[in-house]
């Protein structure tokens, strides 16, 4: 058998304590005012929670041009190409 959301649970309870209530969306946006989230945020009972990557470093090559997180070649030859007149 699967876990009731607990929001779910809230508003349920919330809606029989308050008949008046006609509409479910009425109870919904009054149950969101008062409502507090349980300890521990999740119905899978918590775990271990991704912390973000530090970025990697760029990269300046000959000619100022940049890459990003990239290993440059260590000599770049450039060759001009010379026009040939026919």
């Amino acid at each position: 058998m699967s876990k009731i959301n607990p929001w779910i649970k809230f508003v349920k309870e919330f809606r029989e304590k308050n008949p008046e209530l006609s509409s479910y969306k009425d109870a919904l946006k009054e149950a969101s005012k008062v409502y507090k989230k349980p300890v521990g945020g999740s119905l899978s009972g918590g775990g271990k929670k991704n912390k973000k990557k530090p970025m990697k470093k760029s990269k300046k090559m000959k000619g100022g041009s940049i890459l990003s997180g990239v290993n440059a070649p260590v000599d770049l030859i450039i060759k001009k190409v010379k026009k040939v007149k026919k």
